[in-house]
């Protein structure tokens, strides 16, 4: 049972919604995040130093900003950046909400990219005066539109915060648009929040970005070994960012929330990161497998005539569109929830165990869509169920009425 947020927090619908389903439904179509370790696995990467930190380490308290040898390793995948420049959180939410809480006020101004994971936008509402959003839009690729970016600033503009590679989407900036991000948050003297928990995953000929910490001066890098290396459960995460004052001032919130890092985790997160290059391949040709079999899915016509997408360029996600409104269109079922994805994800849930996470999480506009997670080594299991589950409720579309569909494909 949900219990209330605390303070003037929006309720998490988002996580309320995996709390309820995740782990007892029987297929995961939306994991955020990619194939993950046994510890037993993990450990066995492990070179002689971290092997003896692993064997003689104490659950005592550690240092709040996280193991020194632990933050020398992350800078070592952000030119020009120290280890003094990284600060450790537990896992990539609290650095959200560190950040946010610390350096926006009532009377600044946030902008805010969407469609993106609910805190992201919901941590700063609450702290900010006035809050704009930008939504990036399917008919366009789900590209990021420089001038609407720039018409959107203000006076009081503090920060601008945006995710890439992007979770729903998918979708990258290219090195050019980054630029003319960086561009604008300097000529403006803001903040830039970039969440880049999916970087390190891109798909084939795809190239990697470089983080906005090194960028930037007064740009704040998320990073997280939850998702591209899919170790969620390890609960690590940080802030890169050499704006010194910047970086204390969110530091100083730590110690309302975790005080400290799990021990354990550090060394196993460590382990980690210096077999990254290992983990990010195992992981990237599994999202580039698993993209060639969502092609595949769409090109079905009975299929097809349902869902569309943009096929994704990097990150574990992509964000598939559900036209229930053209499959339905004979039967005159016009409704909302002809077009919305919530009232069927419960359905699927239901009848075939099928967990989808609904688009609305990310964005009230985008309704007629959901995440699906092209992380794990089981997805060609998961994507047949929800095929099976598509079929029993719309039919292969030969024929009209019921459930079933009301065309037959062009």
């Amino acid at each position: 049972m949900a219990g209330a947020p605390p303070g003037d927090l929006e309720r998490f619908e988002l996580e309320e919604f995996f709390a309820k389903h995740e782990f007892s439904a029987k297929y995961l179509m939306c994991c955020s995040d990619a194939e993950t370790l046994k510890v037993s696995e993990l450990l066995a990467m492990a070179d002689d130093e971290c092997r003896g930190l692993w064997e003689n380490l104490t659950c005592g308290y550690t240092e709040s900003e996280g193991l020194p040898i632990l933050r020398q390793e992350i800078a070592k995948d952000y030119p020009g950046v120290s280890h003094d420049d990284i600060f450790c959180f537990s896992g990539a939410e609290e650095g959200i909400y560190a950040t946010m809480r610390s350096l926006l006020t009532k009377d600044d101004h946030c902008i805010v990219v969407t469609p993106c994971y609910q805190s992201l936008r919901s941590v700063a509402s609450v702290v900010c005066g006035s809050l704009s959003t930008l939504e990036l839009k399917r008919d366009e690729q789900w590209k990021l539109d420089i001038d609407a970016l720039q018409s959107l600033f203000k006076p009081n503009t503090a920060m601008v915060v945006m995710n890439f590679p992007h979770n729903p989407t998918g979708a990258l900036l290219t090195p050019d648009e980054q630029q003319a991000v960086v561009k604008l948050c300097r000529d403006h003297d803001v903040f830039l929040f970039f969440d880049e928990v999916y970087r390190g995953i891109e798909l084939p000929g795809v190239d990697r970005l470089p983080p906005i910490a090194s960028l930037y001066e007064k740009g704040i890098s998320l990073g997280v070994v939850s998702k591209s290396l899919g170790l969620a459960g390890l609960r690590i995460g940080w802030i890169a960012c050499r704006h010194k004052a910047t970086l204390q001032t969110i530091a100083g919130y730590k110690h309302y929330l975790s005080i400290c890092n799990s021990a354990p985790s550090e060394i196993l997160a460590l382990i980690a990161l210096r077999s990254k290059d290992r983990i990010l391949k195992v992981n990237a040709d599994i999202v580039a497998r698993n993209t060639k079999l969502v092609e595949e899915f769409l090109a079905d016509p009975r299929f097809g005539r349902l869902f569309s997408w943009t096929a994704p360029q990097a990150g574990c996600c992509s964000f598939m569109a559900f036209h229930g409104a053209e499959a339905t269109a004979e039967t005159g079922s016009k409704s909302s929830e002809a077009t919305a994805w919530l009232p069927i994800a419960d359905e699927f849930v239901e009848s075939a165990s099928v967990l989808t996470l609904p688009g609305h999480f990310f964005s009230p506009a985008q309704g007629d869509h959901f995440r699906v997670g092209l992380g794990r080594r089981n997805f060609p299991i998961v994507l047949e169920q929800f095929k099976a589950a598509v079929l029993a409720k719309f039919g292969d579309g030969s024929t009209t009425g019921g459930n079933g569909a009301s065309r037959d494909a062009e």
